[in-house]
């Protein structure tokens, strides 16, 4: 649909343009790498400048996506520098190098520098693209970062802000389920993660299987038994944000960080077989919690 709309569009339409390239990216990246990189690539050569900025900004969102979080973080915040924040799209793009470079920091352990990057780009959209699905993205990463840095309220309260956005792809069940469980209420955590875990299982959102395990795998943490949670998160391999860098830290405190990253290096060899393991683990787990039949 977007090559069609492109083959149309003539000049004047360079915001159009460049949207509906990012569209043609981000539903690449669903299934894999190789051809979004591609396209990327293509965009660099190109004559028109806001398509060669919107092709710097997918080349740091691939540094962070191939475990070199520290890269990504450098790129993105030299691309903050370079972009002047005027006009609509300027502002869209500044807001998803400030989500990036958010999940860079969170990775790297810098929550309070994360907290600040989704701060920022909640402030671009909220004037600019108060309606987009980036805006979630922004506020989750924000929730998260609340919730390592134990303030509690503020990741409730934002768990009750994405509720509101009606966000396709996650509520606010997964910064709910974090905070509650750092809260020490593992009862009504264990309520929602049951709940993420049986969307998660049947495999209709790429990676949400991936999700549902880090969540039973911090669960498992709560319920101290570090032996299945250790488990549990190196069958993760391929979460999504808001909460990869929750595995980070998960991984960490279970003192397992070079095993968890062998794993996860491994599956974006393969990210399709990576979700398909982690439908089977999650199912697994599931069926020993009684949350599912055997059949």
């Amino acid at each position: 649909m977007a090559n069609a709309c492109l083959e149309h569009l003539g000049e004047g339409n360079d915001g159009l343009v460049a949207s509906l390239h990012w569209v043609k990216v981000y539903t690449g990246i669903q299934y894999d790498f190789a051809e979004p990189q591609a396209m990327a690539a293509s965009l660099e050569r190109s004559a028109d400048q806001t398509l060669r900025t919107l092709a710097a900004l997918w080349h740091a969102f691939f540094e962070f996506h191939i475990e070199d979080a520290e890269t990504s973080l450098a790129s993105t915040k030299q691309f903050i520098a370079d972009t002047d924040a005027s006009g609509v799209m300027n502002h869209q793009l500044l807001a998803a190098a400030e989500v990036i470079a958010g999940w860079s920091a969170a990775n790297l352990g810098q929550h309070e520098q994360a907290l600040l990057h989704q701060t920022r780009a909640e402030n671009h959209l909220l004037d600019y693209a108060p309606g987009t699905t980036l805006l979630a993205e922004a506020l989750a990463s924000e929730g998260i970062a609340h919730v390592v840095l134990n303030r509690h309220e503020a990741a409730l309260a934002i768990a009750h802000q994405l509720d509101g956005l009606n966000y396709f792809y996650f509520s606010g069940d997964e910064v709910r389920a974090a905070a509650l469980l750092t809260l020490g209420d593992v009862d009504a955590a264990r309520s929602i993660i049951r709940a993420h875990a049986a969307d998660g299982v049947t495999g209709r959102f790429s990676r949400k299987a991936n999700n549902s395990l880090l969540l039973l795998a911090l669960l498992a943490d709560a319920e101290h038994d570090a032996e299945r949670a250790e488990r549990l998160l190196l069958n993760v391999e391929n979460a999504r944000n808001p909460l990869v860098s929750l595995s980070y830290e998960l991984a960490r405190r279970l003192g397992i960080d070079e095993a968890f990253d062998a794993a996860r290096q491994k599956a974006w060899a393969d990210p399709h077989a990576s979700g398909r393991r982690a439908i089977v683990v999650l199912r697994t787990e599931m069926i020993r919690r009684g949350w599912a039949d055997e059949s």
